[in-house]
């Protein structure tokens, strides 16, 4: 399903990283950010492409699978069609607060 990519670290994933309580990760992440993941001197590339990515629909992927794909625009039509829960709580478990997806 789906596709892997990679690519070079840099600050706002090392704030990402943070505000997730993963700074242990963006601190390993930063000593091989400068090695890893770059081009080497005088590279070339047969073809070079550049999306704008303002110009794409957030989607979210799910339930149960990544490939199950919706556009932000359809989800809210696509969860009535199919009877997906659609009341967010918010809940407290051990030190973290989680979102969970209830169904009433």
């Amino acid at each position: 399903f789906g596709a892997t990519s990679l690519f070079p670290s840099n600050h706002r994933m090392a704030d990402y990283l943070k505000a997730t309580l993963r700074g242990d990760i963006a601190e390993e992440a930063a000593k091989y950010s400068k090695v890893l993941l770059t081009p080497d001197q005088g590279s070339h590339y047969d073809q070079l492409i550049e999306i704008d990515l303002t110009t794409l629909e957030p989607h979210v992927n799910g339930p149960f699978t990544p490939d199950l794909a919706h556009p932000i625009s359809k989800l809210g039509n696509n969860a009535k069609k199919n009877d997906w829960p659609n009341e967010i709580k918010v809940g407290k478990f051990f030190t973290f607060n989680f979102i969970y997806i209830v169904s009433m």
